[in-house]
Order: C-alpha cells, then sequence, then structure tokens
C-alpha cells in the first residue's frame, strides 16, 4: 500500500479502557487471524450495556 505521508504514525497503544466524551466515538479496530463468526463486544460495567456498550460483532471471512 502507497504510503500518502512522509510523517511517521505514533505507536499503537494497546488497551482496554477508552473514554469517549458525550456525543464522541471512536474507531475499533482488531485483526481477527483465526476467527469467524459472531461475539459479544462489551463494557465489564453492567450498567453501561443499555447505553449501547454492549453489541453483537460479526467477524467475516476476506471480501
Amino acid at each position: 500500500m502507497p504510503v500518502a505521508s512522509s510523517r511517521a504514525l505514533p505507536q499503537p497503544v494497546w488497551l482496554d479502557t477508552v473514554i469517549v466524551p458525550h456525543g464522541g466515538s471512536i474507531t475499533f479496530r482488531t485483526r481477527c487471524l483465526d476467527f469467524t463468526g459472531r461475539y459479544v463486544l462489551h463494557c465489564h460495567m453492567m450498567n453501561h450495556e443499555e447505553l449501547g456498550m454492549m453489541q453483537v460483532v460479526e467477524v467475516s471471512g476476506p471480501a
């Protein structure tokens, strides 16, 4: 893939907690090399479940 800029990107940081401001959003990227199917992505604070912090993610094979 060609590089669009000569500016280096910062090293990625592995986190299990992300603070999202009210009305904000994040992009969550992961690599599933040996898994396809459905799983639940969720916050461990159960009262957050109703606020959208629990959803089904479906991993499919290569396009």
